[in-house]
Formats: C-alpha cells, structure tokens, sequence
C-alpha cells in the first residue's frame, strides 16, 4: 500500500507552504527534521530525526483483508551516524520551494498529504504538501520529498520494531 501511495507522490505531489523564507535560503542545520505523510486522517508513515542521529521512524501497518482505517503502527527506534545524519540534513535543505497550489492548473482529489518539518534554535518551519496538484511545476518537489522519506525509511525498515503505539 505503502507504496502505491509512494508512487502516486511521485506522480502528484502539490503544496501550500509556510516559510517560504528558508526553503528559499537551502539552510544547511537543523536539530530536528521531521516529516509525515497521511491520507484521510490516516498515517501512511512518519519520522523525526535530530542532529546527534537518535530518531524514529513510525510506519502504518494492515492485515490484508480488513479495511482501510484498520491498522496500527510500529515504531522503529532510529540511531544514525553523522554520515547518515547529514545526508538528511543535505536532502532537506535541497528541497525546493513550495509550488503555489492557488496557481495549481490540474489537479485531483482524496490524495495524500503531509508536512516536512525543520527545527533549528526552538523554531519549526514547516512545509506543507499535498499530492493533489499535479502540476509540472512540483516535479522538483515531489522528487525531493520522495527520495528523502526513502532514504529515512529505508534507515528505519531496517531497525526492529520497538512496541506498537495503537
């Protein structure tokens, strides 16, 4: 399911934004970078990662067969290097700006959504997506997003399940 939902962010990734400000100045330190990604109010995956590497990152799980908002989650404790906190920290501050979804020309519905969350000195900047646009103009963005919830998830499919969190 997962990633079905991955593909179509791939395909469709749109957003609304705040902070306009650093996603325009590639900030290169943050001491947590956080994202999640949803869709009708339900978690597909999330993770938080902080600059000295502790993190986690939760993933949605279903028993085939039952129906959509029957899952529950498992969290996966998350202990990087420097060498893999910084590759986080490069793919997030190589995000690009947020497309304008007002001046969104295609767009469909019922698409997952989420937030990539950067914190640095107490302050949290998010940037805000959601899938439906699908607009040329956020192919930078989608891909950028993709590659660094693959990357964590990656890092976080890899670590043993701590507990479930239903």
């Amino acid at each position: 399911m997962k990633y079905v939902i991955l593909a179509c962010l791939a395909a469709a990734l749109g957003s609304g934004c705040v902070a306009k400000d650093k996603f325009a100045a590639g900030d290169s330190h943050y001491d947590i970078v956080a994202f999640e990604l949803k869709s009708w109010g339900v978690p597909i995956d999330s993770w938080s990662v902080s600059a000295d590497g502790a993190g986690e990152w939760v993933e949605t799980l279903r028993t085939e067969g039952q129906g959509f908002r029957d899952y529950h989650l498992a969290r996966h404790a998350l202990h990087l290097t420097p060498a893999q906190v910084a590759q986080v920290v490069r793919a997030a501050a190589a995000v690009p700006p947020p497309f304008d979804e007002r001046s969104c020309k295609e767009s469909v519905t019922d698409m997952p959504y989420g937030t990539l969350r950067l914190t640095r000195g107490g302050r949290t900047e998010e940037l805000r997506f959601s899938n439906n646009c699908r607009d040329p103009g956020n192919l930078a963005l989608i891909q950028r997003l993709q590659a660094l919830d693959t990357l964590v998830s990656a890092w976080g499919k890899a670590a043993p399940a701590l507990v479930d969190a239903d």
